[in-house]
């Protein structure tokens, strides 16, 4: 008899830089749109003191903490090799972000560019004139805008992401991160015999299960898709009632919105996969103990899945 047993922890973690005021007194960082040739600051070419590229300085950090606990067995009795054993593992990741994922911070960033300003309107005596002077070609004018708008300092655009939290998703403090506590439980157990039936035939059969649970966040912050009664959308249900309101001519399109786990009242995000049952067997036969057949069949089951839990924070951006 062998057994072999091993306990196993990994856990890693990374870092990204963050944004802050270009200058003492300002509320909030300046992004200058390179001048004469962009009309949207969010750019590492902007002419700025130091970059402020969303993409380039937004904070994040990635850490995880792996548990494992496995144990197998092999026992040899007379013609038989039984094996057995089985697994536990403990993911836990955690994840925080100062950003929406595309352009915009926690941190208040004013982008110095022409993007929603109107000057064909807003000057003369009336504030209804344009505000491009007459000897500026048409040709030129997209220059000039975006010229003007950096030497004057006008600001095109203001940004600033907020994160939400508790039941009723307030708005967190200005500069508040974004934070996600992720934990995946995963099970394995096998058991397998090889048969020495005749010293030309051996038969093989075994069967293995494993369960993977859905990630759960410590305080429920996984979002889920709702109809207006707050109950949940299922896809294979939501698009055969499409189809059946496509077949008699009519239409099927009701209310949806989010809502996080913890106000449904719900451990899992979804429903855990617990079918994930893999039998196998064969059979190998050697009559002449240089060449052999060999016939096997076997099924794999598992569900897999991506834990992107950053995806779900609650966060507003304006």
């Amino acid at each position: 008899m062998i057994c072999e047993s091993a306990i196993c922890g990994t856990g890693g973690n990374g870092r990204l830089p963050a944004r802050r005021p270009s200058l003492h007194g300002l509320g909030g960082a300046l992004e200058i749109a390179a001048a004469g040739t962009a009309s949207n600051a969010e750019a590492t070419t902007a002419l700025i003191p130091y970059n402020v590229n969303n993409q380039s300085v937004r904070q994040r950090v990635w850490d995880g903490q792996d548990k494992m606990i496995r144990d197998d067995l092999a026992w040899i009795k007379g013609n038989h090799l039984v094996q057995f054993g089985g697994q536990v593992q403990r993911n836990f990741d955690y994840h925080t972000r100062t950003d929406n994922g595309l352009s915009i911070n926690n941190a208040i960033v004013y982008q110095i560019a022409t993007n929603q300003i109107n000057f064909a309107a807003g000057c003369g005596a009336g504030g209804t004139a344009s505000c491009l002077p007459g000897v500026v070609p048409a040709a030129q004018q997209a220059r000039y805008r975006n010229l003007a708008s950096s030497a004057l300092g006008l600001v095109g655009l203001t940004q600033v992401m907020f994160t939400r939290g508790g039941s009723d998703l307030h708005l967190l403090p200005l500069g508040t991160f974004g934070v996600e506590q992720s934990t995946i439980w995963s099970y394995n157990v096998y058991a397998s015999d090889t048969w020495k039936i005749k010293p030309t035939v051996t038969l093989n059969y075994g069967l293995g299960w494993t369960y993977e649970t859905p990630p759960t966040e410590k305080f429920g912050n996984q979002v889920e898709l709702v109809y207006d009664n707050g109950t949940l959308v299922h896809a294979a249900d939501y698009l055969a009632k499409r189809k059946a309101a496509a077949l008699a001519g009519q239409v099927y399109n009701p209310t949806l919105g989010y809502e996080t786990t913890a106000n449904l009242k719900i451990k899992y995000p979804y429903e855990p996969f617990k079918k994930g049952f893999s039998p196998r067997i064969s059979v190998a036969w050697n009559p002449n103990f240089k060449s052999g057949l060999l016939g096997s069949y076997s099924e794999k089951a598992r569900r897999s899945f991506v834990a992107v839990t950053d995806a779900s924070m609650p966060a507003s951006t304006v």
